[in-house]
């Protein structure tokens, strides 16, 4: 064991040791930096996303809210529709109604 040889080649295998060891620890880091980035970037697009779909829920909701209330004559004055039993039939009770008036031929925009 302590011939000149083996203690050669016993440094040599400790020093790969080492140089692999610190070469996993520098691989690891990187890992779990890229990791916590995916994790964080997740995060912020899950958030966004929830944001986006609640978004689009409400106005979702509203837009029914709105089509009930001018179904029923009821129309918030926002809105400016009409109720559906004064809609032209060649607009296909459209509450954009008025819109479509303004577009045709022979009509000044109101």
């Amino acid at each position: 064991m302590n011939h000149p040889d083996y203690q050669r080649t016993l440094a040599e295998v400790n020093s790969y040791k080492a140089r692999l060891a610190n070469e996993l620890s520098t691989a690891t880091r990187g890992v779990g930096a890229t990791a916590g980035a995916a994790r964080q970037r997740y995060n912020e697009l899950s958030t966004a996303f929830a944001k986006q779909k609640a978004s689009v829920l409400a106005l979702k909701q509203q837009r029914e809210e709105a089509s009930l209330l001018a179904r029923d004559g009821q129309c918030p004055a926002y809105l400016r529709c009409r109720p559906a039993a004064l809609w032209p039939e060649s607009y296909g009770g459209s509450i954009h109604a008025d819109r479509h008036r303004r577009a045709e031929p022979g009509r000044t925009p109101t």
